[in-house]
């Protein structure tokens, strides 16, 4: 009986525990990866089981779809196979079935994947960390260093500041020794956290150091190198100075452009995520449903390209360009649709058949 408990509890680790693990896994990249080592493991384990719950989920309803599996018979499978492990017998898989769950395996840690990726773009994309503390990264250097920390609530509620964060300056007071405190001063290049999220080292280029003399008149030195490197532990304070870019667009305008990227990419984001999830409604084989995703995302990409033409100051093509785009974009779109059964050339052809004899 301990036997097949344990058989049973492994079972559900690999079930639902790893897909939730490769979800956090790309939930947390770039400047924020180190969070998802950090934390309690009784903490990383829930989070990782309820994330794993959501992936499969997920992954049941595409699968479910995808290969065409009634859901009593797949109730009835995974409960026969749980029984059988309670009564320590081997389960007698069928070939097909096998495949099936070692295939539903893979498929659910590429959801995971997915999803946590997806999830991280768009928390990033809407800034929803910034403006909201649920979802805010543990890595506050990341924000204060890079200067979003002055889209946050508190700092524009305090601070009038216009313009983007082109670069950073630190001055860094720095500890020598007894007695022996040196301030050196550059551009921040880059910067390490540990995996508690404490600041580890700094990388500053163009630095200048400064000497312990007390008069007014500070003499500054340039320090030769491409790269200077401070360990944190050795800093006794930090003064930061962001270098914003200056623009004369009136704030009405500003507002304008603003708003016309968000609703863009409020499209793009959208519409990625129907691109790979529309194919999959349809009654077709895995092949048509691969292929139509493919045309469909060519098609995505053709449309973005052709909208990103217009949101820039400069116009990378001309008319006969955008018109070669938005061609391609309705070439594949209906190539897609045409794959998965959708009879899109006989409603055009009806349509405009209709128009013919409404002028009739």
């Amino acid at each position: 009986m301990d036997a097949s408990i344990t058989i049973v509890t492994i079972l559900y680790i690999v079930i639902l525990v790893v897909p939730g693990v490769f979800f956090k896994r790309f939930y947390f990249q770039g400047p924020f990866a180190n969070q998802f080592q950090s934390g309690q493991f009784a903490d990383r384990f829930v989070t990782s089981l309820f994330w794993g719950m959501v992936t499969q989920v997920v992954t049941f309803f595409l699968f479910i779809n995808t290969f065409n599996v009634e859901y009593s018979s797949l109730f009835e499978f995974l409960t026969k196979t749980h029984e059988e492990l309670k009564e320590n017998k081997v389960p007698n898989m069928e070939f097909e079935k096998l495949t099936n769950f070692l295939l539903y395996l893979f498929a659910s840690v590429t959801v995971a994947i997915f999803l946590g990726h997806m999830a991280f773009q768009f928390v990033r994309l809407f800034k929803l960390d910034i403006n909201t503390n649920v979802f805010r990264f543990s890595n506050k250097w990341h924000y204060h260093f890079s200067g979003e920390i002055l889209r946050t609530k508190e700092f524009r509620n305090n601070l009038a500041i216009s313009g983007k964060v082109e670069a950073t300056l630190l001055d860094v007071l720095v500890k020598y020794g007894e007695g022996d405190d040196r301030l050196f001063s550059g551009n921040l290049i880059q910067f390490t956290t540990a995996p508690d999220g404490n600041l580890e080292t700094l990388y500053l280029a163009g630095t200048r150091r400064y000497s312990n003399s007390k008069g007014e008149n500070i003499p500054a030195k340039e320090i030769p190198g491409d790269c200077f490197v401070i360990p944190y532990q050795n800093v006794l304070n930090m003064n930061v100075q962001y270098i914003l870019s200056k623009t004369g667009e009136k704030k009405r305008q500003v507002l304008f452009e603003k708003g016309k990227l968000f609703f863009a990419q409020l499209f793009i984001f959208f519409s990625l995520i129907g691109v790979f999830l529309y194919p999959w409604y349809f009654a077709v084989s895995i092949l048509a449903k691969i292929g139509a995703t493919f045309l469909l995302l060519f098609s995505w990409v053709s449309i973005v390209i052709f909208l990103s033409n217009f949101l820039g100051d400069k116009k990378e093509f001309g008319i006969k360009g955008s018109l070669f785009l938005f061609t391609l974009f309705g070439v594949f779109l209906i190539l897609g649709l045409w794959i998965l059964g959708v009879p899109i050339l006989k409603s055009m052809f009806e349509l405009l058949h209709f128009f013919e004899n409404l002028m009739n």
